[in-house]
């Protein structure tokens, strides 16, 4: 596995080594990017980082590993309201790409893991599942037979899918650690205060769990949590900062009136929510 040092930027997973240069074509896009610039309070920046991740994760998982589980979890549920509305919160590109399942939990797993496998099951094996769990006592040798095999592949799945997903999940947060380097300035030639604190952060985690025995490893979830609490912050100039970004808000040359206006929303959100005031349902929409 890669380091978070100054060693060659390389993901290894399970002798497959993937180089993280395949995933410069996005990152030209975003590598003026900073920690702080990408706004890791907000949804949009986690958003782009998330499908980076996971679609770095699929490019190296299907290349040795071509099983039916992995298509279930990198492929759109059935069940997802991929329409785009105004002022739309999720991520809808994960949507159409992930299942909801590592769109949600991309570094560790999560509290309500196994609830959320046995909804990915009901949909995409709805029969198998069915028998499974059916209540009706078996009229016949056969009907118990077909339980108790349906009851056997669930069981298989299952385990399957948990430890697909732990595979995921420790492939994802890996890829974001190497691409932190790239998306903090200064972080490769050992110029940034923010990475080194954050390697830092990661070594005392570590020392912690040896001492206590902790098994559960240090995950990208945990490095987030360390920049969220460290560095992002309400700023008593954020409302003087935002009524600005609405006054030079000028409408582009040829765009829609409509697509002008609607655009001013997450702008006004912004600015009422850097006064410190919330906002109901309907303000958030």
């Amino acid at each position: 596995m890669a380091r978070m040092g100054n060693s060659s930027p390389k993901i290894s997973c399970n002798g497959c080594e993937c180089s993280v240069r395949k995933l410069y074509v996005i990152y030209v896009l975003i590598q003026r990017w900073t920690i702080l610039g990408i706004k890791l309070n907000s949804n949009s920046g986690r958003t782009r980082i998330t499908n980076i991740c996971l679609g770095a994760s699929q490019s190296a998982l299907q290349t040795f590993e071509d099983s039916t589980n992995l298509k279930y979890l990198f492929s759109a549920s059935e069940k997802s309201q991929t329409a785009v509305h105004r002022a739309d919160q999720r991520n809808v590109q994960g949507l159409i790409l992930f299942n909801p399942i590592i769109l949600d939990s991309p570094w560790e797993q999560s509290a309500n893991q196994d609830q959320d496998i046995i909804k990915l099951l009901e949909e995409k094996v709805p029969l198998i599942m069915a028998r499974a769990t059916s209540t009706t006592p078996a009229g016949s040798a056969h009907e118990l037979q077909l339980q108790q095999t349906a009851q056997q592949s669930v069981d298989a799945m299952k385990s399957s899918l948990k430890l697909l997903l732990a595979r995921i999940q420790k492939f994802t947060s890996h890829t974001f650690h190497v691409f932190l380097r790239d998306l903090i300035s200064g972080a490769r030639n050992g110029r940034s205060l923010l990475f080194t604190r954050i390697v830092e952060h990661r070594n005392q985690y570590l020392a912690a769990a040896r001492a206590k025995k902790n098994t559960k490893p240090y995950s990208a979830m945990d490095t987030l949590t360390f920049i969220e609490s460290s560095y992002v912050q309400t700023n008593e100039n954020s409302v003087h900062i935002a009524w600005t970004v609405i006054l030079l808000h000028t409408r582009e040359l040829q765009q829609p009136l409509y697509q002008w206006q609607a655009s001013f929303d997450p702008l006004m959100r912004k600015y009422e929510q850097s006064k410190g005031s919330g906002l109901s349902n309907p303000e958030m929409r």
